[in-house]
This record gives structure tokens, sequence and C-alpha cells, in this order.
């Protein structure tokens, strides 16, 4: 197989395993919250500390429907605003208890998962995959930060 005919082949392959992902959260989503919501509470916790601004920025979507989810996790209990001290205009975000039992909830679930899947490759397929996925994501963010 053609250099370029393998290169399609692995993008297609990412690309359905990405959506397959998001598949299997939605299915395993007993809060009702949609898959941007648990992106800002995975950004929360990540990211600390961190304001609704620079969540925005990281997921690449505008603040206001940023705050609009932000509202909607606040009131539902899974994030804590706190003002900051010297900038009363900058909120900052964490997890409550509630946001971190959920993620923590969904990530266990998230990586149980991920181990069924794998179970199937040998340690030395394992071991190559992660490899070549740290090699890949090295050259990902040198051609990002360079831009």
């Amino acid at each position: 197989m053609q250099r370029d005919e393998l290169n399609y082949q692995l993008f297609d392959q990412n690309r359905s395993m990405h959506r397959m992902w998001h598949m299997y959260y939605r299915t395993h989503n007993t809060s009702g919250l949609s898959m941007a919501q648990m992106g800002i509470l995975m950004k929360t916790k990540y990211l600390q500390p961190v304001s609704g601004k620079r969540i925005a920025e990281h997921m690449q979507i505008s603040r206001s429907a940023v705050t609009q989810m932000i509202d909607g996790l606040f009131t539902a209990g899974y994030i804590i605003r706190t003002e900051d001290s010297k900038d009363r205009r900058i909120t900052y975000l964490s997890l409550s208890e509630k946001g971190d039992r959920y993620l923590a909830e969904l990530e266990a679930t998230g990586e149980a998962f991920f181990a069924e899947v794998t179970s199937e490759l040998t340690d030395e397929e394992l071991t190559q995959l992660a490899d070549i996925q740290a090699k890949m994501l090295q050259s990902l963010e040198k051609r990002l930060s360079a831009k």
C-alpha cells in the first residue's frame, strides 16, 4: 500500500475511533450533560486555574456559548465559581464535589472500556501503539506550537 493510502486509512480510522468514543460517552452518560458540557468539566479539572474565557479558547467556541453551558453546570451543582480577589471581572471555575465525583466515574468507566478494547492486543502491540501515538503527539505539538 502506498504511503498516501496508508495516511488516509489512518486518518479515517482515527476519525472513526473519535466518533465511536463520542458514541460511547453519549450512551454511558446518565447525567444528561452534553458532550460540550462534559468537555467543560474536563477543562475545568485539568486547566486550573481556569476561567470561562480560557475554556472558550481551548474549546474554540464562543464565550457566550461557554457562559451558557457554565450557567447550566453551576445550576446543576457540577461547578463552583470564585471571583478573583484582585479583579472582580474575572471568575474562576472549579469542580464541585458532585462534578468531581461525576468526572471520576466517567473517566473510570472510559478507562475500563478502553482496557476491554485493547485486551485483544498483545503486550508488544500495545507498547508499539503507545510509542507510535506518543511520537505522533510530539509531531502534532511541534507543528502546532510553530504557528
